[in-house]
This record gives C-alpha cells, structure tokens and sequence, in this order.
C-alpha cells in the first residue's frame, strides 16, 4: 500500500510542477467548501434555532449570516471560474509538457523494449491518456481531502453533542468498507472474466471498418464466421454478467442496510424518542444532530468511493512508474567524438541474442570493412543480415565480442553523435505527416537545395516538382486533406533520399531496392556508388543482382558467416552464394 501512495504522489506532482497554481486553488477551495459546507447545513441551523429560543433579535443574528452566505457565493464563484475557464488552460498545458516528456522518453529506450511484448504493453498503457490520468488523481486525491475535512467536522459536532452518533457512524463507516471490499474482489473477478470476452467481441467488430481488411471483406464470406464469433462474444458476455448479477445485488443491499438505513432510519429513531419522550435534546441540539448524521450518509459512502477509485489508479501508476524508472541497458557513457573520416570497422568474435530468448542470432562473426569499401550481406530471411546492422548502430550490445570503429570500441564514442554519422535507410522504413522537406531531412530546418539534390539522386525530384507546393507538400491525408498520396516505390525513394540528403561517411542500407522496378534498381546503385565514392557503405539484400558491384560480399546463415569474397570469388566456389545466384538469376530471365 506504501508504494502504490508514493506511485500516485509521484503521478501527480506533475500536477504541481506543470501547473501549481491551479493545484494550490484546487485544494484551498475544496477545504474551503467543506468548512462552509459543515458550517451553513448543520451549525448554522442550531445557531439560529438557540438565538431565537435565547430571544435575540433578526438583526442580531444576520450580521452572522451575511457574511458565512457572502463567504459562500465567493467560493461558489471561484469554483465555477476555475473549473469552466481556468481548468481548460491548465488541462492543455500539463498534456504538452507531459506529452513531450514522455516522448522524449520514449524515443531513447531500448529498442529491445520494443521486442518485448511486456514491457511494450507498459509503453503503450503507461503513456496513454498519462496527462488525464494524472489529473483523475489529482481530482481523486482532493476530493478525499475535502471528504476527510466535512467526515472530521461532522463528526467532531457529533462527540460535541451526541457520542452515541459517534458509534452508529463508526460502525456504518466499518460495514460499509467490508462490503465494498467484497463487492470489488468480486466485481475484479467479473472484470477478468469479460476481458477476453470484450478482446474478442471488439475485434470483430472493428475489423469491418479498417482499411485492411475492406477488399477481403467484399471478395469473401469471411464475414459469416467473423458475424458468428461477434454474437458469440455477446451472448458469452451476458452470461458472464448474469452470473454475477444476484451477489451483486445482495452486497448492494447489505451495503445499504449497514450504512444509509443504519444512519437514516435506526439512528434517527432514537432522536425522536429522546426529543419527544425523553425530552433530553433542545430543538437546536435535534436539529445538528439529525443535519450531521444525513450528512454523514452521504459523505461516508462517498468517501468508500473515491477509497476504491484510490486503488483503482494504483494499476496505471505502477506501470507509469515502471516506465519511467526504466533504465537503458544500452548505456551513454562514452566520451569520445566520432571523426569525420569513412569509417573503418572491425567486428572481433561477435556473438548476440534477444532479451528473453534462449538462441543466439549471431554467433562468433569476425569481419573487417576497410575505409571506404562497399560491402554487401546477403542471406535468406532469419540469417542475421538485419540483427548485425542494429548492432553496428547500437541499438543493443552483444552478448560477446566487440565492434571497433576507427581502432576503437564503439562504446568509446558518445552515443547520439557516433548514431548521428551513420545515414542508414531501413527496410521498414516510415514516412511521416509532414513535409517532403522535413520527411527528407528528418529536421526541422531542411535545407532546400539539399532536399533537391538528394531527391534527383532518388529519382523522385520529377515527381515532387509537378506537384502545387513542391517540396513544402505534406504527406499523407491523416493530418492535411490535400495531403500528397505517394506510392510504394515513391514512399521508398523518400526513404533513400535520406540516405542521400547527409552527407555520411558511414551508410547502411537495409533491403534498399526491396520496392524498386529493375530499372530503377540499377540507377538508384549507381547514384550510391557516385554519391558515396567516398564512404564506408554496407547493402543488407536478397537480391544478389544488386551485389555484383559490391567490393566484398558476405554471406550469411542461421547467425554465421558461411563465405566471403568478391562476387567472381564466390561464382567460382560454387556455394551457397553462387547456388542462390544462379537460382535468382534463372527465375528472373524465365520471367
């Protein structure tokens, strides 16, 4: 319990640091209007009822009044200006900053934490709708307050008037807690057991109105079983709901019983019979009594609430905090700058496999890519080609063995500017909802006659160039309704212009002509081969027709390297590599 306060302390003192103010007049009004409240509904009745019963005037009295009612339009109105006016501000100043705190986070973890499913679902649920979250528990955590200062005063009347009040709403306070506790282990269950009832009913259901599946849908009769599980789903759900439907009802009914009916009716009783038969209550003292303990049937069951809405948002904190006290293993601790110069690289006995998986991608490679050389690596799917790559750009340490750029380990170097010097174009790579510009230069300040140059060099300057805005054309349609609709070879060519827009000294390319026709294929290796005359450049393909220029080629299988040489070497071996060639080659003229 220790922790999950502090978790949702932690939470919510972005609150306080992104807007403070709003937090300070939050809680001073809500203290405030729990002092008015337990003032003007319950004191002020027995205060008017013994001023008249000690035969003081109207005028004596009203002064007293006047002031506890101007007090409260006071409040009321900070209130309603703080929620409606200033509330909106502040809701949209705490989402940016913490926004961009958590992306700012979220772009320099790990990328093994995307490669494992756990922590990707911490990711995801810790930064969903976190700004909202943070202020539920704000709200929540006043809320309380303001509960704890109205329960103290009325009952601090009650001891003041009437002990035995003390003890009806002592024990209303402690049946009422048991049978929440209960009715909410038993409602978790409920919840656990419809989860993958409503997994399986939404995903049916939304599957209908995704882009994805629209041509399949209207080809086939997929939707027959689709249809079925959907109403599967609901009818499981039902079910599910009516099984639990009678206890709930039962602890809704001993809750009430134990709380509203103990206070309101039994409680109640006795003040009728001391004031009418006893006679041992002056109508004011009835009065403040009756007024307190309505109160207190309300306020407690209120405060039972907002007690399981507390550890309720203890899950989304936990995992809140398990993100941000996430530490990369991949660590920023060298101190050298990379030079400028075609990298030279040298892998020693370099073995890697993923967090949380038993086999080893890559086992013992030894290579060495001399300064300005153009390399490629091939192999079949799973080989290792794509895994070698991140680790060149440390996107994960090796288990063993070490990667040497210029004579030095690349931990030596400063992470963000040893990553910076690496142009690498991936397979899987992305376009954006921004500008052809800013898509080009992945900044915020492109460089206009660089953009050109980088995207003549792509084969794509001819098609930017007809379009109304050139360059400055956004891509996509999520964001801008004119937005520029690219197909799959040109979004490609966004991605290699890239490659060309910076002028790196170190180039990798992952699959680059994957999206490419044969013609386009051969311009786009001869502009590399121009354009990086100078640089050390790696080429990741299956298609071994754009391997034959490469200075040396390495070929890889199940994580090792098998053969190495120039592309005449490993014709005349007659290996692996002249097998898959030949095997290529065949297929292609057939076609």
């Amino acid at each position: 319990m220790k922790k999950k306060i502090a978790d949702q302390l932690y939470m919510q003192s972005y609150i306080f640091r992104y807007i403070p103010f709003y937090a300070l007049l939050k809680i001073i009004l809500v203290v405030v209007t729990s002092l008015l409240d337990i003032f003007l509904f319950t004191y002020s009745f027995k205060f008017a009822i013994d001023a008249v019963e000690a035969g003081k005037g109207f005028f004596e009295i009203l002064p007293f009044f006047a002031v506890a009612g101007a007090l409260s339009i006071l409040t009321v109105f900070l209130r309603k200006w703080v929620d409606c006016q200033y509330f909106p501000i502040c809701r949209e100043r705490l989402a940016q900053k913490m926004k961009m705190h958590l992306m700012e986070k979220a772009s320099a973890v790990d990328l093994a934490c995307y490669d494992q499913p756990e922590y990707y679902d911490t990711l995801i649920m810790a930064n969903q709708n976190a700004d909202t979250n943070a202020l539920n528990i704000f709200h929540t955590h006043v809320e309380l307050l303001g509960q704890v200062v109205s329960i103290s005063g009325f009952v601090t009347i009650l001891l003041s008037l009437d002990a035995l009040g003390v003890v009806f709403a002592v024990v209303s306070l402690v049946m009422g807690l048991f049978t929440n506790a209960v009715f909410n282990r038993l409602q978790l269950k409920c919840e656990l057991e419809l989860a993958p009832l409503y997994r399986k009913r939404d995903y049916t259901g939304r599957i209908f109105f995704l882009p994805d599946y629209a041509k399949e849908l209207r080809m086939s009769r997929i939707k027959l079983p689709l249809t079925a599980y959907f109403k599967t789903s609901i009818r499981e759900i039902v079910d599910t709901n009516q099984k639990y439907d009678m206890r709930f009802l039962a602890l809704r009914l001993l809750n009430f019983f134990t709380t509203v009916f103990l206070t309101d009716a039994v409680y109640m009783a006795i003040l009728v019979y001391r004031i009418v038969v006893r006679k041992t209550l002056s109508v004011g003292d009835f009065t403040a009594l009756y007024l307190c303990m309505d109160k207190l049937s309300y306020w407690l069951p209120n405060l039972m609430e907002t007690l399981t809405n507390v550890q309720k948002h203890s899950l989304h904190t936990e995992l809140f905090q398990k993100f941000e006290n996430y530490q990369n293993t991949v660590k920023d601790e060298g101190q050298v700058m990379p030079d400028t110069e075609a990298a030279e690289i040298e892998i020693n006995n370099l073995s890697f496999r993923y967090p949380g998986t038993d086999h080893s991608v890559l086992k013992d490679i030894d290579l060495h890519i001399r300064s300005g050389e153009k390399i490629a690596i091939v192999g079949y799917n799973g080989s290792g080609k794509s895994t070698l790559v991140k680790l060149l750009m440390r996107f994960y340490d090796p288990d063993r063995g070490e990667i040497k750029m210029q004579g030095r380990n690349i931990r030596e170097y400063r992470l963000t500017p040893y990553r910076k010097q690496i142009g690498a174009v991936f397979q899987d790579y992305c376009t954006y909802a921004c500008s052809v510009a800013e898509n080009v230069s992945m900044d915020t300040k492109p460089d206009e006659e660089q953009v050109w140059h980088a995207l003549k060099k792509s084969g794509l300057a001819e098609r930017i160039g007809r379009t109304e805005h050139g360059t400055a054309s956004q891509l996509g349609r999520e964001l801008y309704e004119d937005g520029l609709i690219l197909s799959g070879g040109e979004a490609h060519k966004i991605a290699l212009s890239r490659a060309f827009y910076h002028d790196c000294r170190f180039v990798i390319l992952d699959e680059p002509s994957a999206a490419l026709d044969p013609i386009s294929e051969y311009s786009f290796y001869e502009s590399v081969r121009e354009n990086f005359r100078n640089a050390t450049v790696i080429f990741i393909s299956h298609r071994l027709s754009s391997t034959r220029g490469a200075d040396r080629i390495y070929m890889m299988s199940n994580g090792e390297i098998i053969e190495q040489g120039t592309h005449d070497e490993l014709m005349k071996q007659n290996g692996a590599y002249a097998a898959s060639f030949r095997l290529q080659a065949e297929k292609y003229v057939t076609e």
